[in-house]
């Protein structure tokens, strides 16, 4: 009932006015130890037509201003993007029926492996030739060969038919400072 009374008096000062103005009577010790809230450190600067002042305070000028500003790492390079097996391009989509991981640029450069590995692994699988064929294909299609010339395979199966692969030398680039060529698969299958 007290309290009540209390709230509904005007002249009854609320605890954390008597702590402000330094009136200790009446406050417990429990209203004493109230941290007070300190005001935030403040910087100001004036922008005149001679130039602009900063105006910070004292303590700030004996602070270690490299403690703040200290070298940032560098972000790591972006991992290489991964190349099409058959042109050489940017390989955005991944081939899906291939043994190894090949990637593709294009839905052309999808149908052409699909059909280099359908017809070795399907057709002249036990052929020694083929087997030569695939374990090229296996290992080499989806890294770079340097300064291969054209080089044309023959390959003979069932029915006298003869698969000719050509493998084209396309374009030179740099890659880390040496110069090396994308090769560009082509079937050609011949009755």
């Amino acid at each position: 009932m007290e309290t009540i009374h209390k709230l509904l008096n005007k002249q009854a000062t609320h605890k954390y006015k008597r702590i402000k103005t330094g009136d200790t009577e009446g406050v417990s010790d429990d209203e004493k130890n109230i941290p007070r809230v300190s005001s935030p450190i403040m910087s100001r600067w004036l922008d005149t037509k001679d130039g602009t002042v900063f105006a910070v305070p004292q303590r700030w000028l004996n602070t270690s201003i490299s403690a703040y500003f200290s070298p940032q790492k560098a972000p790591a390079p972006p991992s290489p993007r991964p190349l099409c097996a058959s042109c050489g391009g940017s390989g955005i989509y991944a081939v899906i029926d291939s043994n190894v991981s090949v990637r593709a640029c294009s839905i052309p450069c999808i149908r052409s492996i699909r059909l280099l590995y359908k017809i070795v692994l399907d057709k002249c699988f036990f052929d020694q030739i083929g087997l030569l064929l695939y374990v090229l294909i296996k290992f080499y299609i989806n890294i770079v060969f340097i300064n291969l010339s054209e080089i044309v395979f023959l390959l003979f199966y069932r029915k006298k038919n003869v698969l000719k692969l050509k493998i084209k030398k396309l374009h030179d680039y740099y890659i880390n400072h040496q110069k090396r060529g994308f090769i560009a698969l082509e079937l050609k299958i011949l009755s």
